[in-house]
């Protein structure tokens, strides 16, 4: 489908042809120590330099060494203390390296909120051909669980990415709706278990509803038995406990069914996957 190396958005980004070969030079630092070192050096120069613009330079570039080592979130907050004007030409690329990293770290929203700030200082609109940026665009998308939008944004654009229409269609085609964490919490309400079922997690919804079913008849029994106290406060409130923990549980694991899923037709999306 896509003929792109997506892939270089996440290991370079804007400086892959121009400002980060200041950061590695010829030689590309291979191991995590070194990457640390250069850090800890660019952290140095940040502090002696009394110019902002040049302060937010050496900031990024040590951005740059945490990003290498996979540290996506040391990286963001770094970017977090650069302070320089708002017309610096540095600003672009701090904006986009926050576009990024938050997209790494799954904060899907965020990045999608940073993004659309990011064309409205470049003067672009959504959906438009901006570099990498219509990329993180339908990935953001497509993390958000939002396959619709990802699908028009793509075949608004299939010429720019390589592709056409019918590929376009072919790849969307079949995606499951996202799971409604709400609904799963309400069913699990309705009937214990049915909720995880339902969130794609067919085993844990089995155990769970049986714990619950052994609570209720442990607490039956138990009652019956004339242990009510046994019965009231401890099968009782374990159900209770077991109950409504259940339904909180059912709507974590949609939530993460629903990242996994995106996850998963986004690294097809960046392998080009037909």
């Amino acid at each position: 489908m896509m003929r792109y190396c997506f892939i270089c958005i996440f290991l370079y980004g804007y400086f892959v042809s121009s400002g980060q070969d200041v950061l590695w030079g010829t030689n590309a630092v291979e191991t995590r120590e070194d990457v640390l070192k250069s850090a800890l050096s660019f952290e140095r120069q940040a502090f002696e330099e009394s110019d902002l613009s040049r302060k937010g330079f050496f900031l990024l570039q040590k951005s740059y060494c945490y990003k290498k080592i996979g540290d996506y979130q040391s990286a963001l907050d770094i970017l977090n203390r650069v302070k320089i004007p708002s017309r610096d030409t540095l600003n672009r690329a701090l904006k986009y390296e926050k576009i990024l990293l938050n997209y790494l770290l799954g904060n899907y929203q965020r990045s999608f909120d940073e993004l659309l700030k990011y064309r409205l200082s470049q003067g672009t609109s959504q959906g438009e051909v901006d570099g990498d940026i219509l990329i993180l665009e339908i990935l953001n998308l497509i993390g958000l669980n939002k396959w619709e939008e990802a699908k028009e944004l793509t075949l608004m654009n299939a010429d720019h990415l390589g592709t056409d229409s019918e590929q376009v269609e072919a790849f969307f085609s079949g995606r499951l709706k996202p799971k409604n964490p709400d609904k799963a919490y309400t069913l699990s309400l309705f009937l214990p278990g049915v909720g995880q079922m339902y969130s794609g997690y067919f085993l844990k919804g089995v155990l769970s509803g049986g714990i619950q079913t052994l609570l209720v008849g442990f607490s039956a029994y138990s009652l019956h038995q004339g242990y009510f106290f046994t019965g009231g406060m401890t099968g009782v409130a374990l159900f209770y406990t077991f109950y409504l923990g259940g339904a909180r549980h059912a709507r974590e694991l949609a939530v993460a069914k629903n990242k996994e899923r995106a996850r998963e037709i986004s690294l097809k999306f960046m392998k080009g996957v037909k």
